[in-house]
């Protein structure tokens, strides 16, 4: 949240994401922002695509009948087929297991998208699981609850472990999150492969979510 003497707004990366708000409530202008529920501004703004919003019932994933799970369910366990000795444990990572993971993760990249917020999470979240096969570190995952639902916050994996991914939420699903709360699983990122495997997993609903942006 920043705000100067006469109003309030949210930035992230330096830009605007919610409009200017006086200090008593009232909208100062509307020149751009991301969000569900509002409609367009103004013939000012330009809407643009941002990402999706995933939404999933877990108890979906008990049985995956049918063949629009044909997908996912064949995927979900090829990883444990071919890895005999590992284990899940809810106690936090040591860094020193952490970084390796992170680093194969983003396949080397500086840049991590919400960088901050994993960061909060690796250190403070006290929802979250780690993956150890032959001894390492191979996966980490974290989430929260709120009165609506589960929120799936992160997922890292080692990205020279094919299908971990798919296995990883598959265990979340069946395991772990609440069966009767449905799930908030995040968007794609602008990949198409990650956007391609949640289409498998039948989300129950698949929103857009959009940008308004200032015409100059």
């Amino acid at each position: 949240m920043v705000r100067d003497d006469r109003s309030a707004w949210v930035e992230e990366n330096g830009k605007r994401v919610l409009p200017r708000i006086s200090l008593i409530g009232q909208i100062i202008d509307d020149h751009c922002w991301s969000t569900l529920p509002y409609t367009v501004p103004s013939d000012r703004c330009a809407r643009v695509f941002l990402d999706w919003n995933y939404v999933y019932d877990p108890r979906s994933f008990g049985s995956m009948s049918g063949k629009s799970w044909a997908v996912f369910r064949k995927n979900a366990k090829k990883w444990p087929r071919r890895h005999t000795y590992f284990s899940w444990t809810s106690d936090p990572a040591p860094i020193d297991d952490l970084i390796p993971l992170i680093d194969s993760w983003t396949g080397g990249r500086e840049i991590v998208h919400d960088d901050e917020a994993l960061w909060a999470y690796l250190h403070r979240s006290k929802e979250q699981r780690s993956l150890y096969s032959a001894g390492a570190l191979v996966a980490w995952l974290a989430w929260d609850t709120n009165f609506w639902g589960t929120n799936f916050r992160w997922l890292i994996v080692r990205r020279d472990m094919p299908f971990l991914d798919e296995y990883c939420r598959w265990y979340f699903y069946t395991n772990i999150c609440d069966p009767s709360k449905l799930v908030n699983d995040g968007g794609a990122l602008g990949s198409k492969g990650l956007e391609r495997m949640k289409d498998k997993m039948n989300p129950v609903r698949k929103i857009p979510i959009y940008t308004w942006e200032a015409v100059e």
